[in-house]
């Protein structure tokens, strides 16, 4: 098949680095909470991104002009959310909700490619670095010295285009969290959605704490909807925290079974350069001769979306 500007030519091998021709940031303008990709692998269960809006579906999600973030979460789906966090130091403040411990973040900082997201929260001097598997979020955070630094867990708090009927969070060791949030029936989705989750860090937290209905509580109080938890981290110097967050649909087993699957170690260099390479080998499946630069990002962003 010919245009009238390149040429379109099915292949089996892939040209060099068609993924770098991919620009997620491209009609992040005025977006919707199903529309922005970065660090995700091709029809992953896991769409990792930043958010700067939290709540709805027009108008939430990741947007350029925004500026602050007010989530990191795990599911960008129609109808569907789940799992957001966000790094943070300083005094605790998620039990006060994403308003409150939200960070300005800018754009001169930032890197969003196929499989790869890193921003700056400005406010927290916390560097967040993106990547994942298909069930799996993969997360590299550098903290400054901080004698207060927290991942936050939101899980009980509205979420993209649905609200929370039910969430749970524990402590299975001083390295993994599990827990779960049911998602509300919606117009479109008539029955509620339960996400499960397991997080494990890459080193001992300090301690774990819960928050419900704006009120941190003690370990043996049962949370709910508007609950969520938070991992405490004391740094006497700038630290680097890995935590990986795999998903699921049927059970908290089966998401620790994909988390043992997919991404057994920590090296999170090697899971960019994997998530490259299969986006590599998606996108080499068409080649495109001649054109602009432009044209080219047009095509392979385009056909990004559509995998």
């Amino acid at each position: 098949m010919r245009l009238a500007w390149f040429a379109i030519v099915a292949t089996t091998a892939w040209a060099a680095g068609p993924v770098d021709y991919v620009d997620p940031l491209i009609d992040t303008h005025n977006s919707r909470w199903i529309f922005f990709s970065s660090a995700c692998r091709p029809f992953g269960l896991v769409n990792l991104s930043p958010d700067t809006r939290t709540k709805g579906d027009w108008g939430a999600g990741y947007l350029y002009d925004e500026k602050y973030i007010r989530a990191i979460s795990h599911i960008h789906d129609w109808q569907l959310a789940g799992v957001p966090v966000l790094p943070v130091t300083g005094p605790m403040k998620g039990h006060l909700g994403a308003e409150t411990y939200k960070s300005a973040f800018s754009h001169d900082s930032e890197v969003a490619r196929a499989g790869y997201h890193k921003v700056v929260l400005t406010d927290y001097r916390v560097t967040v670095e993106l990547t994942s598997t298909k069930r799996v979020g993969f997360h590299r955070y550098s903290f400054p010295a901080a004698p207060e630094a927290y991942v936050l867990f939101d899980i009980g708090s509205e979420i993209g285009p649905t609200k929370i009927q039910d969430a749970r969070i524990r402590r299975v060791n001083p390295r993994e969290l599990s827990g779960h949030s049911t998602l509300a029936p919606t117009p479109r989705r008539k029955k509620p959605s339960t996400v499960y989750f397991i997080a494990r860090f890459d080193r001992d937290m300090d301690s774990f704490g819960r928050w419900r209905d704006g009120q941190v509580i003690a370990a043996d109080q049962p949370p709910g909807r508007d609950s969520g938890g938070f991992a405490r981290f004391h740094f006497s110097r700038p630290s680097r925290v890995l935590m990986k967050v795999a998903i699921s649909y049927v059970s908290e087993e089966q998401a620790r079974l994909n988390l043992r699957a997919e991404l057994p170690g920590w090296n999170f260099d090697r899971a960019v350069k994997e998530s490259a390479e299969e986006w590599n080998a998606w996108l080499g499946r068409i080649q495109v001769e001649g054109g602009t630069r432009e044209q080219r990002v047009k095509f392979y962003t385009d056909l990004w979306h559509a995998l």
